[in-house]
C-alpha cells in the first residue's frame, strides 16, 4: 500500500503545485496593447480589441489551471479510497487466515 500512498502523495503535491500557477501567471502577466488601446480611432479600437483578446486568454489559462488543480485533487482522493479497499481486503484475509489457524479444519467452519 506505500506505492498507493506515495503515488497520492505526488499527486496532491501536483495539484497543489498546479493551483498555484495562477498566482504565478499574475504575477508576470503585463497588460499588453495598453498605450495601443488607448489610441483614438480605428487604432485604438483594434488596440482594445487585441488586449480584450490577450485578457480572455490569460482567464482561459487561469481556468484550465485551476480545472487541473481540481482533478489532481480528486484523482489522489479516488487513489487514497482505493488504497483504503485494498488495506480493508487485506485486514479480512489476515483475519480470516487467523480464525482458520484458531479453528483447524472445522466441519461447520464458514458456515
Amino acid at each position: 500500500m506505500s506505492g498507493l500512498k506515495k503515488l497520492a502523495e505526488g499527486l496532491e503535491s501536483a495539484a497543489e503545485q498546479v493551483a498555484d500557477i495562477p498566482a504565478e501567471l499574475a504575477r508576470h502577466e503585463a497588460m499588453p496593447f495598453h498605450d495601443l488601446a488607448a489610441a483614438p480611432g480605428r487604432l485604438g479600437d483594434i488596440g482594445r480589441e487585441l488586449r480584450r483578446q490577450c485578457t480572455d486568454g490569460w482567464q482561459h489559462r487561469y481556468d484550465e489551471a485551476a480545472d487541473a488543480a481540481r482533478r489532481l485533487d480528486r484523482l489522489a482522493e479516488a487513489v487514497r479510497e482505493a488504497a483504503a479497499g485494498y488495506r480493508s481486503t487485506e485486514e479480512t484475509v489476515r483475519s480470516d487466515q487467523q480464525r482458520e489457524q484458531t479453528l483447524g479444519d472445522h466441519p461447520d467452519w464458514g458456515l
